[in-house]
């Protein structure tokens, strides 16, 4: 990832100033030039991960539908607002299945869970134990209320179908997954160390492995799509997180406004984002709920206006 952006910072670099957007000038992408190696440096300890997210200019501009009228508005949006899981455009009520809010573990969604699993024929996951309905009460007794565990297989079946709404954000590793599905938007984004417990990854399976052997619970090898390098984000991409939006048609990479500014610890922290600022404008989008991280450690899910 970091060759990409290496690359992409030889191009056009464009900024939010004031009411417009501007070319960046040369002291200013010197700044940002040094902030984004700062990051690669980070990386290169293993302190955080540099990840991608796909997108369409079409997608973004129909969520946050009320308050666009320009690019402007646009990027205004994705540095405030970041990029939020599909099931935030519905209200709790029209989702058809048991996972309504993002801290839901009981022990209906272990059953969900198994559930959904028996219908399918999977090659990463031993799919036997699913089919035989004699391990479902077993199965649901040991996941239940268990936030690691219920994660673990909902990363599997979200990397089977995203449309099944189930609090994720798709991200990846890899920059040609991004691009697929002839996506025109690429955020790039980095994920602090102190941020990575609401992801789930390959990564995360393999820390999880010896507890899912102990607890004889079927192991998720990988991820559906183990070429696509999934992270899956829980609940939302943070705006404090996000470099930069590639325009792949325009060939242009629109930076953060808030890359500018100094700020202590903002590699681990992020980027300042006015809360009462996103709260006016969330209200204006199609977004149904959403949600804020309290001291970097609960997520908190509340209904939009």
């Amino acid at each position: 990832m970091k060759f990409i952006i290496r690359e992409i910072l030889k191009g056009q670099l464009l900024i939010k100033k004031d009411e417009s957007i501007e070319c960046v000038n040369l002291d200013d992408k010197s700044l940002i030039i040094e902030k984004i190696e700062s990051i690669f440096e980070y990386e290169e300890k293993k302190q955080l991960v540099i990840l991608a997210r796909g997108t369409k200019k079409k997608i973004l501009t129909d969520r946050l539908v009320n308050k666009i009228n320009s690019n402007d508005s646009l990027y205004d949006g994705i540095f405030l607002v970041g990029e939020k899981a599909k099931n935030y455009l519905h209200k709790r009520i029209d989702i058809e299945h048991l996972i309504k809010a993002i801290s839901n573990y009981d022990s209906s969604v272990a059953e969900w869970i198994f559930d959904e699993y028996s219908l399918f024929n999977l090659k990463n996951i031993d799919i036997k134990y699913f089919k035989n309905p004699l391990n479902k009460s077993s199965f649901i007794s040991k996941v239940k209320n268990i936030e690691e565990l219920i994660n673990y297989y909902l990363f599997g079946l979200h990397t089977l179908n995203s449309g099944l709404l189930l609090n994720f954000v798709s991200s990846t590793k890899n920059y040609s997954t991004a691009l697929d599905c002839n996506n025109d938007l690429i955020i790039f984004f980095w994920l602090p160390a102190n941020y990575k417990k609401f992801s789930v990854s390959k990564e995360t399976l393999v820390k999880l492995k010896p507890k899912i052997k102990k607890l004889k619970l079927p192991e998720l090898y990988d991820s559906i799509k183990p070429s696509e390098e999934e992270y899956s984000i829980k609940g939302f991409i943070l705006p404090h997180y996000i470099i930069g939006v590639y325009d792949v048609l325009g060939k242009s990479f629109i930076l953060n406004p808030k890359i500018l500014e100094f700020k202590e610890n903002w590699i681990a922290d992020g980027f300042d984002i006015d809360y009462m600022t996103f709260l006016e404008f969330i209200c204006s989008t199609k977004y149904e709920r959403f949600l804020t991280l309290i001291d970097n450690s609960i997520l908190i899910e509340k209904n939009v206006c």
